[in-house]
């Protein structure tokens, strides 16, 4: 039987990731006759535009039966009940910020004839953290050996610290979790999407250390997901958030000591090798967007990271750099830009594929990887 997709809001990540699965059944990443439903609480004219252009891409709109009236009124047509739409999901994407709510609410009362529940972003306590392409097997085992039925896909920003942690400090995950002898990150984060009018700050905001451990969720959940996936605890994983007065992209500032020597060209090979980085010249972030825009599908970048490195140049200073240590380890300093919310929707994605096509998963996510129409991740930008 063909599988069914459920995708609770249409805010800045529910919207793209209907349009992304309806994208990936167009070019048979999913199969043709795959269900695609999404549900919108708030009946509001304003928003009659992005309902309608979701249903045209092949989308069916849900919604409670005593909103019908109200949508209409407001010109969106409701193809399904809401109720309905649960009961026909194998797998449901919560994009909204009350996942964890909504699980004790109803999620809870359809496991047992549901595949998948996935929370987005800072749902911590949800499921097993997750970033796709990092800890898949650990995730596969947990749903299919431990019958785990909920999941959360770990935030934009927790996706780059952990991409960071597992290509520098791992070698691309295939190296010792011993030679990783501390971490530490800034997260420059955007004041908001550009989508959005709400909490934009005035001026750079400094943000606080509500983890005792990691600092920062996002510190938590990166270190969290090799804890929970690997049994990795590294000794030092510290973190702290900074907030800008821009709408462009978040940015982070890393530093990871290892133990191994390496050099600048040895760091950026590694990171060559990673499908899911992309590296550039461009050191500014409305740049890297631009070219996002121009680019990618929906205007946006799937990669987990984009890392600026420059050309060797006796004019720039490398704003990726080695630092040997005079206890003999090396520390990577360098910067990544986050793709906002495009590597949690890859993400989210992929787990679907995971859900639907267990036998078959990796093949059609590698199509992700190589598809040339629409170009999902680059490798240089």
């Amino acid at each position: 039987m063909p599988g069914a997709i459920h995708v609770v809001g249409t805010g800045t990540i529910g919207e793209p990731l209907i349009g992304t699965l309806c994208n990936f059944r167009k070019i048979g990443i999913l199969d043709p006759e795959t269900q695609i439903t999404f549900t919108k609480e708030t009946p509001v004219s304003r928003d009659r535009p992005k309902v309608k252009l979701l249903q045209a891409r092949g989308a069916k709109f849900a919604a409670g039966r005593e909103k019908w009236d109200a949508f209409k009124e407001a010109g969106m047509n409701p193809d399904l009940s809401r109720g309905q739409a649960l009961i026909d999901a194998d797998v449901v994407i919560d994009c909204t910020p009350h996942g964890n709510k909504l699980k004790q609410e109803f999620y809870l009362d359809r496991v047992d004839d549901t595949k998948l529940f996935v929370a987005q972003g800072s749902e911590t306590g949800f499921g097993p953290r997750y970033a796709g392409w990092i800890n898949d097997l650990p995730i596969f085992n947990r749903i299919y050996t431990d019958h785990e039925k909920f999941i959360q896909v770990v935030s934009c920003n927790t996706h780059a610290i952990t991409a960071i942690v597992n290509s520098i400090g791992l070698w691309n995950g295939t190296g010792d979790p011993e030679n990783v002898v501390e971490v530490r990150a800034m997260v420059n984060r955007r004041s908001n999407d550009i989508s959005q009018t709400k909490k934009y700050v005035p001026a750079p905001q400094v943000g606080g250390h509500d983890d005792v451990v990691y600092g920062t969720h996002q510190g938590r959940d990166a270190a969290l997901l090799f804890r929970e996936s690997f049994g990795y605890v590294f000794p030092i994983f510290r973190t702290s958030v900074f907030k800008l007065n821009t709408q462009y992209m978040h940015s982070t500032w890393f530093e990871i000591r290892v133990q191994k020597s390496v050099s600048r060209d040895d760091v950026i090979d590694i990171l060559k090798a990673n499908p899911l980085i992309a590296l550039t010249e461009k050191d500014i972030t409305n740049e890297v967007l631009s070219a996002g825009r121009d680019h990618g599908p929906f205007g946006r970048i799937f990669n987990h990271i984009v890392v600026p490195i420059h050309k060797p140049s006796e004019e720039k200073a490398f704003p990726l750099t080695i630092f040997p240590n005079p206890d003999g380890t090396t520390s990577v300093i360098g910067f990544s830009f986050t793709p906002q919310d495009g590597n949690s929707l890859l993400s989210s994605s992929k787990i679907v594929l995971i859900a639907l096509y267990p036998d078959e998963y990796e093949e059609r996510a590698n199509r992700i990887l190589t598809s040339e129409d629409p170009l999902f991740v680059f490798k240089e930008l």
